[in-house]
Formats: structure tokens, sequence, C-alpha cells
């Protein structure tokens, strides 16, 4: 059984690379590199998205354990 600590630390490892892309993202958009920018941009919201999957993989083991 997967540890519910242990996925909330995978989640905020995720966050914290969302993050630090989407901050990449904003300098790359900035010095008009929008292709570049746009590719960071995706991932970025592929990271939130493995954040809401990882929120709700947790609710669901916290109400059915």
């Amino acid at each position: 059984m997967i540890d519910t600590k242990l996925l909330g630390d995978f989640k905020e490892q995720a966050f914290r690379n969302a993050t630090r892309l989407f901050r990449d993202t904003a300098l790359l958009y900035a010095s008009a590199r929008y292709p570049s920018a746009f590719v960071l941009a995706v991932a970025a919201y592929e990271e939130i998205g493995k954040v809401h999957v990882i929120d709700r993989a947790c609710d669901a083991m916290c109400l059915n354990p």
C-alpha cells in the first residue's frame, strides 16, 4: 500500500517543479522566445495536472482506506 505521506511529498515536489517551469517560461517569454516558452508552459500545466491527480488519490485513500 502506498503511504499518504509519500504521496504528499511527491505532490509538493511536483508543485515546486511546476512553479520552476512556469518561472522559466516567464523568462523565456520576456526574452521573446515564444516557441520555447510555449513548450515549457505545456510542461508546467502537465505538472499541475500531476498535482491534481495525486491530490485526488490522497483524498480517495483517506475516504476509503
